[in-house]
């Protein structure tokens, strides 16, 4: 089992000491969140809460996942970084493209993309993109970002996207493994057609129907042979079996949380460490 430490919602001047910290714990790798901006007042439903409301302040940091995957990848030697999840259709495939492979470059190929389609519809118009169908622009931006990352010469001509042949650089020297989040059919699809899927937060019961389902999607397309990740954030780690979830098929869980009360909120450096380092003795180094 592959164990990796979430770092949203953490203070700034914290997440290079965390990162650091997660290396020497044995992590395999921390996680980045990625929204634009909290609302004043919030309009859509979030989707990971009871109460549909948000679980952070509008103070609450958010910096750019690929700014800040860069220096995590320079003050760290082995850890792996993935973002959780980058709202890939709200971008254009190209600027994003530019950000995650020169990110990868400099990692030396540590990068991981997770993707999710978003929930938030006021930073798609903030963007000038299409909310409504923010799912089909992601499976075709993808398609596009992965020629664009070949280092090659390369065209395309889709629905949403066209143009003559053209080679980005930098690129990674290795393939980008892309995860995608989401437990809708459309969402278990995508995922089934890539490296991996991401599961943020679900009650045990959903998530062996979930597995099962993305298993039997895989089946159909015929890549059930392939390496492939399933990387779990489940609701309640302390009541749940590990061992379970790997005979599942579950290939990697993410650590400790930094939530108080089910919120995010500010705490200090010392008691992150503590919980990451709990963690890491009943799970990583037993």
């Amino acid at each position: 089992m592959k164990y990796w430490q979430s770092l949203a919602f953490v203070e700034m001047d914290q997440i290079l000491p965390l990162a650091r910290f997660a290396e020497d714990l044995g992590f395999h790798g921390i996680t980045l969140s990625d929204h634009l901006i909290t609302s004043q007042a919030q309009a859509d439903r979030y989707l990971y809460s009871e109460d549909g409301e948000v679980l952070w302040h509008p103070d609450t940091p958010w910096p750019d996942p690929w700014i800040m995957a860069t220096s995590i990848a320079q003050a760290t030697t082995r850890l792996e970084i993935m973002t959780c999840v980058y709202i890939l259709p709200m971008r254009d495939p190209f600027g994003a493209a530019k950000s995650i492979s020169t990110a990868a470059f400099l990692s030396e190929n540590r990068i991981n993309l997770g993707v999710g389609i978003g929930w938030q519809n006021l930073e798609f118009e903030l963007t000038g993109q299409d909310f409504k169908n923010r799912g089909k622009r992601t499976d075709e931006a993808l398609e596009v970002i992965q020629k664009l990352m070949s280092g090659k010469m390369v065209d395309h001509q889709g629905e949403f996207y066209n143009f003559p042949s053209v080679q980005m650089s930098p690129a990674p020297t290795s393939p980008l493994p892309i995860y995608v989040g989401g437990h809708s059919e459309k969402a278990l699809h995508r995922a089934a057609r890539h490296n991996g899927w991401l599961g943020l937060g679900y009650a045990e019961p959903d998530i062996t129907k979930l597995i099962r389902r993305l298993q039997g999607l895989r089946r159909e397309a015929g890549v059930q042979d392939r390496p492939y990740d399933i990387w779990l954030a489940v609701l309640n780690p302390d009541k749940t079996d590990f061992n379970e979830l790997e005979d599942l098929g579950v290939t990697s869980l993410s650590g400790a949380h930094f939530m108080q009360g089910g919120r995010a909120a500010p705490s200090p450096l010392e008691e992150k460490m503590r919980r990451m380092e709990n963690f890491a003795k009943r799970y990583i180094q037993s």
